[in-house]
């Protein structure tokens, strides 16, 4: 191995550093650009032109494919809810002696005569208090309800009649509904993101129309 030894008086000072650097600057700068000529510029031209280009392939996300994804969630959605929460007209009663088996809810249309059978609550002997949820109504229609205890003997005693319009339970229905659209919604974007970076890699551009 050769080691160099370089005294301190052999570094060039800064001054002498910055004028060396300027000159051979000057001397890059002062040489001629080339340039290709014409004839050899339009061979590189064509070259480029005739050899093969990666194809950009675009996936097209049609808008009436995502109205209808869109209304299917939201759909889906909204039933699920409606069956799991079950927004409507609630109805509450309370006994106070035992010796009944169930409750049987009858509705009808206000100023109609004939009850229709629409649910059915099993009774218990330790349990005073018990509602009922009616989901199952006409925007705007009024209802006539009737509670129904069957006793253990089989005699059957009726409550009062209990008027009630389906307006009461529009604001829980609006609410379901709303959020039923915000879910859809995210959701919806939640698959498509899921699904464009899947083949993302395989893609060299996408784009939504």
């Amino acid at each position: 191995m050769i080691k160099r030894f370089f005294h301190p008086n052999s570094v060039p000072s800064k001054p002498v550093h910055d004028a060396r650097m300027a000159h051979w600057r000057a001397i890059v700068a002062s040489q001629p650009q080339h340039s290709p000529p014409p004839q050899v510029y339009q061979r590189l031209v064509d070259v480029i032109a005739q050899s093969p280009q990666p194809a950009v392939r675009s996936l097209a996300y049609p808008s009436s494919l995502f109205l209808w994804g869109y209304l299917a969630l939201t759909t889906a959605i909204f039933i699920l809810l409606w069956l799991v929460l079950q927004p409507g007209i609630v109805l509450q009663w309370s006994v106070l002696s035992g010796g009944v088996s169930a409750y049987q809810i009858y509705r009808a249309p206000l100023g109609e005569e004939e009850f229709t059978l629409i649910g059915e609550v099993s009774a218990h002997d330790k349990r005073q208090a018990y509602t009922y949820v009616d989901p199952w109504l006409l925007p705007g229609q009024t209802y006539t309800y009737r509670v129904q205890a069957i006793q253990s003997g089989g005699s059957v005693a009726y409550s009062n009649a209990i008027v009630t319009g389906a307006m009461q339970a529009l604001p829980g229905q609006l609410a379901l509904l709303t959020i039923s659209l915000c879910l859809g919604f995210a959701l919806l974007e939640a698959l498509k993101g899921w699904f464009f970076a899947r083949i993302s890699p395989s893609w060299n551009s996408i784009s939504l129309v």
